[in-house]
């Protein structure tokens, strides 16, 4: 729509200043001032990840993993190019995904926050408001209004659908639930992904001002270069972990691919071969481009499916009230039968819409 169309133009202009060091980030927000508490505190060692295969395939990992641990109080960013397996290892991490072998260890007193690239975890006609009371039942609606105003997301946004929301207002009430649940680890997945600008820096600080142990895949060099203490490079299916931010990982790149103290001569034959290696990968980009893109079209007319044939069952409850009233037996029968059949198509719209964000998430799975 209009909004995506406007912030992807924001998005691409950030880009251009983006190839400068010299300017500092925009801000575009006033900084939030709620912030997000680690609840009780994890051991030393978080997650210990020990032979782990991850993938979809026995016999073919995407990401094998000898020995890696998450120490309390790191914000491992997880890195690479695309398609090497950075979402497939988070969600095996988490379980999400059975890994091919190996074991993933979670430490002491770990509670786990997660925020998808889909917000799947958000039913899409519940409100805002629904999505915080599911996690603290008891919480007044003024107080529910407050947190969700304090992340940026007032009036009469926050009696919307979820499905009605924008992919960054989306992202604030993922938050504000993260907020509730006190989780002292975080997995984020692409939290800054189709996000408009002032979106990405509420999360970023929001997410600065953790106590916690944070571990989330990201393309953005902002966020990194902002949260990370340490860096998982993912190339070739395996993972070599760094202490630093995007800078370092930049450094070993250029290292890995031998750019330092080549001659220019060399790293033009390079670069030529990078172009070629970026066109033969341009049609199978392109495919899983469509791919996803067909299915954001399936799982919007899905939304919109759902929120119509909501209003026809409260149309329905609305006749059944009235021929109480009136004591028309027919009509009440009749509406009944009405009733049944729409609450059994909203029940396989909700199948078809889980279906769908399944499928969208791991289209997006690298």
């Amino acid at each position: 729509g209009q909004r995506s169309k406007e912030a992807q133009g924001r998005r691409t202009r950030l880009e251009r200043y983006k190839r400068t060091e010299a300017i500092e980030k925009p801000r575009e927000h006033e900084r939030i001032t709620v912030r997000l508490r680690a609840g009780e505190r994890t051991g030393d060692f978080v997650v210990t990840l020990s032979d782990l295969q991850a993938g979809y395939e026995a016999g073919k990992p995407l990401v094998s993993v000898d020995k890696l641990d998450i120490m309390r109080g790191q914000r491992v960013a997880i890195v690479g190019p695309n398609g090497c397996g950075k979402t497939t290892l988070l969600r095996t991490i988490l379980g999400s995904l059975k890994s091919l072998g190996g074991k993933v260890r979670m430490g002491s007193n770990v509670k786990i926050g997660y925020l998808s690239q889909t917000h799947a975890e958000l039913l899409p006609t519940m409100t805002p408001i629904n999505a915080l009371k599911q996690i603290e039942p008891a919480m007044p609606e003024e107080s529910a209004r407050n947190l969700l105003g304090s992340l940026q997301l007032t009036g009469l946004d926050a009696f919307k659908q979820i499905c009605e929301l924008s992919g960054g207002q989306r992202s604030r009430v993922v938050l504000a639930r993260l907020i509730l649940q006190r989780a002292n680890v975080l997995f984020l997945d692409e939290p800054t992904n189709h996000l408009d600008i002032n979106s990405q820096e509420v999360l970023q600080d929001v997410l600065s001002e953790f106590d916690g142990t944070v571990v989330f895949v990201s393309h953005d060099r902002y966020l990194v270069k902002a949260l990370a203490t340490h860096i998982w490079a993912l190339e070739d299916g395996t993972i070599t972990s760094l202490r630093g931010d995007w800078d370092r990982y930049v450094q070993w790149r250029d290292e890995r691919l031998g750019l330092a103290g080549q001659s220019r001569a060399e790293a033009k034959v390079q670069a030529q071969q990078a172009k070629q290696d970026r066109k033969e990968d341009f049609a199978e980009r392109r495919r899983k481009t469509n791919q996803i893109q067909k299915l954001q079209r399936r799982l919007a007319d899905v939304e919109k499916t759902i929120h119509d044939t909501e209003e026809k069952v409260k149309d329905i409850n609305a006749g059944i009230a009235i021929a109480s009233e009136a004591g028309d037996v027919d009509k009440i029968t009749k509406l009944g039968e009405d009733y049944t059949l729409a609450d059994t198509k909203l029940q396989e719209l909700f199948a078809e819409w889980e279906t769908i964000s399944t499928e969208l998430e791991q289209a997006g799975a690298e």
